[in-house]
Protein backbone atom coordinates (compact mmCIF):
# COMPACT_ATOMS: atom_id res chain seq x y z
CA UNK A 1 0.00 0.00 0.00
CA UNK A 2 1.31 3.44 -0.87
CA UNK A 3 0.85 5.68 2.17
CA UNK A 4 2.28 8.71 0.38
CA UNK A 5 4.65 9.41 3.28
CA UNK A 6 7.93 11.27 3.35
CA UNK A 7 10.94 10.11 5.40
CA UNK A 8 9.58 9.12 8.83
CA UNK A 9 6.41 11.18 8.46
CA UNK A 10 3.20 9.47 7.35
CA UNK A 11 -0.47 10.28 7.39
CA UNK A 12 -2.11 9.75 10.78
CA UNK A 13 -5.17 7.49 10.89
CA UNK A 14 -7.72 7.48 13.69
CA UNK A 15 -8.98 4.13 14.96
CA UNK A 16 -12.40 4.79 13.45
CA UNK A 17 -10.98 4.69 9.89
CA UNK A 18 -11.51 0.93 9.50
CA UNK A 19 -8.16 0.13 11.06
CA UNK A 20 -7.40 -3.60 10.85
CA UNK A 21 -4.29 -3.88 13.00
CA UNK A 22 -1.58 -1.73 14.54
CA UNK A 23 1.72 -2.09 16.36
CA UNK A 24 4.16 0.05 18.28
CA UNK A 25 7.73 0.65 17.18
CA UNK A 26 10.71 1.97 19.08
CA UNK A 27 12.09 5.47 19.17
CA UNK A 28 14.31 6.06 16.11
CA UNK A 29 17.58 7.95 16.48
CA UNK A 30 16.98 11.72 16.69
CA UNK A 31 13.29 11.23 16.06
CA UNK A 32 9.93 10.49 17.59
CA UNK A 33 8.25 7.08 17.87
CA UNK A 34 5.76 6.37 15.11
CA UNK A 35 2.76 4.08 14.99
CA UNK A 36 1.82 2.32 11.77
CA UNK A 37 -1.62 0.87 11.01
CA UNK A 38 -3.24 -0.94 8.12
CA UNK A 39 -6.30 0.79 6.70
CA UNK A 40 -8.78 -0.01 3.95
CA UNK A 41 -7.85 1.93 0.81
CA UNK A 42 -10.41 3.37 -1.57
CA UNK A 43 -10.40 5.44 -4.76
CA UNK A 44 -12.10 8.79 -5.42
CA UNK A 45 -15.16 8.89 -7.62
CA UNK A 46 -13.82 10.17 -10.99
CA UNK A 47 -17.12 11.97 -11.59
CA UNK A 48 -16.65 14.20 -8.53
CA UNK A 49 -14.00 16.90 -8.86
CA UNK A 50 -15.12 19.35 -6.14
CA UNK A 51 -16.35 18.47 -2.64
CA UNK A 52 -17.76 21.09 -0.24
CA UNK A 53 -17.79 20.21 3.46
CA UNK A 54 -19.21 22.06 6.48
CA UNK A 55 -16.92 20.77 9.23
CA UNK A 56 -18.60 21.24 12.60
CA UNK A 57 -16.08 19.69 14.97
CA UNK A 58 -14.60 20.24 18.44
CA UNK A 59 -11.46 22.36 18.61
CA UNK A 60 -8.51 20.41 17.22
CA UNK A 61 -6.88 19.32 13.99
CA UNK A 62 -9.21 18.48 11.09
CA UNK A 63 -7.85 15.46 9.21
CA UNK A 64 -8.60 15.96 5.53
CA UNK A 65 -8.96 12.26 4.79
CA UNK A 66 -11.73 12.05 7.40
CA UNK A 67 -13.71 14.69 5.48
CA UNK A 68 -13.40 12.80 2.22
CA UNK A 69 -16.52 10.76 1.24
CA UNK A 70 -14.88 7.40 0.75
CA UNK A 71 -15.33 4.02 2.49
CA UNK A 72 -11.74 3.98 3.68
CA UNK A 73 -8.68 6.14 3.04
CA UNK A 74 -7.41 7.54 -0.27
CA UNK A 75 -3.72 6.71 0.11
CA UNK A 76 -2.55 7.91 -3.29
CA UNK A 77 -1.15 11.43 -3.63
CA UNK A 78 -1.06 14.07 -0.92
CA UNK A 79 -3.28 17.01 -0.13
CA UNK A 80 -1.84 20.33 -1.29
CA UNK A 81 -3.12 23.77 -0.17
CA UNK A 82 -4.92 25.62 -2.94
CA UNK A 83 -4.13 29.13 -1.63
CA UNK A 84 -1.92 31.02 0.81
CA UNK A 85 -4.47 31.13 3.65
CA UNK A 86 -5.04 27.37 3.43
CA UNK A 87 -1.27 26.81 3.36
CA UNK A 88 -0.64 28.88 6.49
CA UNK A 89 -2.74 26.49 8.61
CA UNK A 90 -1.84 23.22 6.86
CA UNK A 91 0.05 20.42 8.58
CA UNK A 92 1.69 18.45 5.76
CA UNK A 93 2.67 15.60 8.09
CA UNK A 94 -0.81 14.94 9.44
CA UNK A 95 -2.44 16.10 6.19
CA UNK A 96 -4.71 18.25 8.31
CA UNK A 97 -5.92 21.75 9.04
CA UNK A 98 -4.23 22.92 12.25
CA UNK A 99 -6.33 23.47 15.37
CA UNK A 100 -4.95 27.02 15.31
CA UNK A 101 -6.92 27.80 12.16
CA UNK A 102 -9.75 30.26 12.87
CA UNK A 103 -13.28 29.58 11.72
CA UNK A 104 -13.48 30.05 7.97
CA UNK A 105 -13.13 28.23 4.67
CA UNK A 106 -10.02 26.44 3.40
CA UNK A 107 -9.26 24.65 0.14
CA UNK A 108 -7.00 21.68 -0.71
CA UNK A 109 -6.39 19.55 -3.79
CA UNK A 110 -5.32 15.94 -4.29
CA UNK A 111 -4.05 15.01 -7.76
CA UNK A 112 -2.73 11.75 -9.14
CA UNK A 113 -1.63 11.06 -12.73
CA UNK A 114 -2.30 7.35 -12.19
CA UNK A 115 1.05 6.24 -13.67
CA UNK A 116 2.97 5.66 -10.43
CA UNK A 117 4.02 2.04 -9.98
CA UNK A 118 1.99 1.88 -6.75
CA UNK A 119 -1.08 3.63 -8.18
CA UNK A 120 -4.30 1.68 -7.92
CA UNK A 121 -6.92 4.34 -8.56
CA UNK A 122 -5.91 5.71 -11.93
CA UNK A 123 -5.76 9.41 -12.66
CA UNK A 124 -7.92 11.75 -10.56
CA UNK A 125 -8.08 15.35 -9.42
CA UNK A 126 -10.27 16.51 -6.57
CA UNK A 127 -10.61 19.76 -4.62
CA UNK A 128 -11.83 19.68 -1.02
CA UNK A 129 -13.35 22.94 0.25
CA UNK A 130 -13.78 22.84 4.03
CA UNK A 131 -15.64 25.49 6.01
CA UNK A 132 -14.56 25.07 9.62
CA UNK A 133 -16.95 25.76 12.49
CA UNK A 134 -16.11 24.97 16.11
CA UNK A 135 -18.47 22.64 17.95
CA UNK A 136 -18.33 24.05 21.46
CA UNK A 137 -18.54 22.06 24.66
CA UNK A 138 -21.99 21.97 26.29
CA UNK A 139 -22.74 24.19 29.30
CA UNK A 140 -23.25 22.88 32.81
CA UNK A 141 -26.57 23.54 34.53
CA UNK A 142 -28.14 22.65 37.87
CA UNK A 143 -31.23 23.32 39.96
CA UNK A 144 -31.39 24.59 43.53
CA UNK A 145 -34.79 23.73 44.99
CA UNK A 146 -36.66 26.13 47.23
CA UNK A 147 -37.27 25.48 50.91
CA UNK A 148 -40.14 26.51 53.18
CA UNK A 149 -38.39 26.51 56.54
CA UNK A 150 -36.42 28.65 56.19
CA UNK A 151 -38.14 30.30 53.23
CA UNK A 152 -35.52 30.28 50.45
CA UNK A 153 -36.32 30.71 46.76
CA UNK A 154 -35.26 28.08 44.24
CA UNK A 155 -33.29 28.72 41.06
CA UNK A 156 -32.22 27.23 37.73
CA UNK A 157 -28.48 27.78 37.49
CA UNK A 158 -25.94 28.00 34.66
CA UNK A 159 -22.82 26.81 36.45
CA UNK A 160 -20.56 26.83 33.37
CA UNK A 161 -21.76 29.10 30.53
CA UNK A 162 -21.20 28.61 26.82
CA UNK A 163 -17.84 29.76 25.50
CA UNK A 164 -17.41 33.04 23.65
CA UNK A 165 -18.71 32.66 20.11
CA UNK A 166 -21.70 30.54 21.11
CA UNK A 167 -25.12 31.05 22.69
CA UNK A 168 -26.86 28.94 25.29
CA UNK A 169 -30.29 27.49 24.55
CA UNK A 170 -32.73 25.76 26.91
CA UNK A 171 -35.42 23.15 26.42
CA UNK A 172 -38.19 22.16 28.85
CA UNK A 173 -39.87 19.60 26.59
CA UNK A 174 -37.15 17.02 26.17
CA UNK A 175 -35.40 18.80 23.30
CA UNK A 176 -38.40 19.26 21.00
CA UNK A 177 -38.14 23.06 21.13
CA UNK A 178 -35.37 25.40 22.22
CA UNK A 179 -35.18 28.98 23.48
CA UNK A 180 -32.44 31.41 24.51
CA UNK A 181 -34.64 32.51 27.44
CA UNK A 182 -33.52 30.91 30.68
CA UNK A 183 -36.43 29.17 32.47
CA UNK A 184 -37.50 30.62 35.82
CA UNK A 185 -37.87 28.45 38.90
CA UNK A 186 -41.60 28.49 39.60
CA UNK A 187 -43.55 27.69 42.76
CA UNK A 188 -46.85 28.96 41.41
CA UNK A 189 -49.66 26.46 41.81
CA UNK A 190 -50.59 25.02 38.43
CA UNK A 191 -52.65 21.90 39.13
CA UNK A 192 -55.12 21.60 41.99
CA UNK A 193 -52.86 23.70 44.19
CA UNK A 194 -49.93 21.31 43.68
CA UNK A 195 -46.72 22.76 42.23
CA UNK A 196 -45.52 20.88 39.14
CA UNK A 197 -41.80 20.14 38.61
CA UNK A 198 -39.94 21.31 35.51
CA UNK A 199 -37.22 19.43 33.60
CA UNK A 200 -34.53 21.46 31.83
CA UNK A 201 -31.66 20.65 29.47
CA UNK A 202 -29.29 23.03 27.64
CA UNK A 203 -26.85 23.25 24.72
CA UNK A 204 -24.47 25.73 23.04
CA UNK A 205 -25.05 26.95 19.48
CA UNK A 206 -22.25 28.43 17.38
CA UNK A 207 -23.02 32.09 16.59
CA UNK A 208 -21.62 31.80 13.06
CA UNK A 209 -23.44 28.58 12.17
CA UNK A 210 -26.66 27.71 14.00
CA UNK A 211 -26.48 24.15 12.70
CA UNK A 212 -23.23 23.58 14.62
CA UNK A 213 -24.50 22.60 18.04
CA UNK A 214 -22.87 21.10 21.11
CA UNK A 215 -24.02 17.94 22.79
CA UNK A 216 -27.03 18.43 25.04
CA UNK A 217 -26.67 18.39 28.81
CA UNK A 218 -28.33 15.77 30.94
CA UNK A 219 -31.81 16.71 32.19
CA UNK A 220 -32.13 18.39 35.58
CA UNK A 221 -35.53 18.39 37.30
CA UNK A 222 -36.92 20.67 40.01
CA UNK A 223 -38.71 19.42 43.12
CA UNK A 224 -40.56 22.59 44.13
CA UNK A 225 -42.22 23.02 47.53
CA UNK A 226 -45.56 24.81 47.87
CA UNK A 227 -45.17 26.58 51.18
CA UNK A 228 -48.17 26.93 53.54
CA UNK A 229 -50.36 28.66 54.60
CA UNK A 230 -52.10 28.75 51.21
CA UNK A 231 -55.71 27.90 50.43
CA UNK A 232 -56.05 24.10 50.12
CA UNK A 233 -52.27 23.75 50.52
CA UNK A 234 -50.65 20.38 51.12
CA UNK A 235 -46.92 20.62 51.78
CA UNK A 236 -44.41 17.82 51.73
CA UNK A 237 -44.47 18.04 55.55
CA UNK A 238 -48.11 16.90 55.68
CA UNK A 239 -49.57 20.26 56.77
CA UNK A 240 -53.07 21.14 55.62
CA UNK A 241 -54.67 24.58 55.83
CA UNK A 242 -58.14 25.77 54.77
CA UNK A 243 -58.53 29.53 54.77
CA UNK A 244 -62.30 29.62 55.22
CA UNK A 245 -64.26 30.82 58.23
CA UNK A 246 -66.89 28.36 59.45
CA UNK A 247 -70.00 30.11 60.92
Amino acid sequence: MNLGGRENCITVFDTDLNELSAFNIGNPTNGSPKGVGLAIECCPDPNIQVIDVDACEPAGDILLNEQFPCAGTVCEAEWVPADAISASFFDSCKQSISELAPEGCYSYTKISDGIDINARCGAFSVTLNICKTIQFNPPQISITDNTCDPNVSGSINVDVPCANGSTIEFSTDGGLTWSTTQPVYDTTSSFEDMVMPVTVRARCVNNNNNTCISEETADVTSIPEQCCPVQNCISRYGQFTINKRIP
